[in-house]
């Protein structure tokens, strides 16, 4: 099984590939809203490449379209009727949801998800977090399908702060609608159990892939050369100047400093789950992510705070 092939390989792509929790929704509203020439696809997540692999269930791709074609239903009444009178762009996101919920993802043409939008836009983008798993071979499936340039960018957070924002998320999409915030000190204690299972728990485990940086900027660096882009949260928020400059010169591209000042004053993707650290979990987390961490700093040549 091969990759599915672009009838037109005259476009550069601009690839988010993680990691989550790492600031890939601001990196995506950051490049929708502010950068000029650039198309983002409507639908953040493409998730085309860790699909076809199977890093992901192909059918939580399908069905994940179809109750986004629900959702636009709901908000656009009939869907034909929308995409006749509507932007382009939403008829990119019909179009692109449409074609999920229909087809197998090896049938699926990646440059076919960005019509009707390709026109006029030599750049266009996408950010799905779990292409940070890809091998250097299904990196490479990428890389062959663009004839222009393809930039990749890879976030980076404090491993500890990372682990900890999914861990909330986590207790977010699990509690349920009617319940109340859990206790801090029932937080405590399952993120203390977690963490005496290490690798033994699935969840720690699938969590512990996205915080290995290095070797996935290896891969990336063996297939993209030095247009891979290794981006920290902290750069993003604490020095944007210097991560505008390193998008500039990657792509050529240019970054619009007042909306993407702009954007970087807006929250993204916050939870109501609240947690407080003890001092013996501090240290456990501590303990447990130093590895790691003195890896994402080597990488990123800087401290990322916790």
């Amino acid at each position: 099984m091969t990759d599915p092939t672009p009838t037109d390989t005259s476009q550069n792509l601009l690839l988010g590939v993680g990691s989550q929790r790492a600031g890939s929704t601001l990196l995506y509203r950051l490049l929708h809203q502010s950068v000029k020439g650039l198309f983002m696809h409507p639908v953040k997540e493409l998730h085309v490449f860790d699909s076809l692999h199977h890093l992901r269930p192909r059918k939580a791709l399908q069905s994940f379209s179809k109750n986004q074609l629900q959702r636009l239903r709901n908000q656009h009444g009939d869907l034909a009727t929308a995409q006749a009178k509507g932007s382009k762009r939403l008829i990119c996101e019909i179009r692109t949801n449409t074609i999920f919920s229909e087809r197998d993802i090896s049938e699926v043409n990646y440059l076919d998800l960005f019509r009707p939008c390709l026109m006029h836009h030599q750049w266009i983008g996408e950010v799905t977090p779990e292409y940070m798993l890809l091998s250097e071979e299904q990196l490479q499936g990428v890389h062959d399908q663009f004839a222009g340039h393809v930039v990749p960018v890879l976030m980076v957070r404090n491993p500890a702060k990372r682990f900890l924002s999914a861990y909330k998320l986590r207790h977010f999409y699990m509690r349920p609608a009617d319940q109340p915030m859990p206790e801090n000190d029932a937080l405590l204690s399952n993120l203390n159990l977690l963490l005496d299972q290490g690798e033994e728990d699935g969840w720690v485990r699938a969590q512990l892939r996205f915080n290995q940086y290095r070797e996935a900027q290896q891969r990336l660096q063996a297939v993209f050369g030095d247009r891979a882009l290794v981006l920290s949260l902290d750069t993003l928020t604490q020095q944007p100047e210097k991560a505008f400059q390193a998008l500039e010169d990657r792509t050529g591209l240019v970054v619009d400093r007042p909306l993407a000042e702009t954007c970087l004053q807006q929250k993204v993707n916050e939870t109501d789950i609240k947690l407080s650290l003890d001092p013996d979990t501090t240290e456990k987390m501590k303990t447990f992510f130093a590895g790691a961490l003195e890896d994402a700093e080597q990488l990123c040549g800087e401290h990322l705070k916790l």
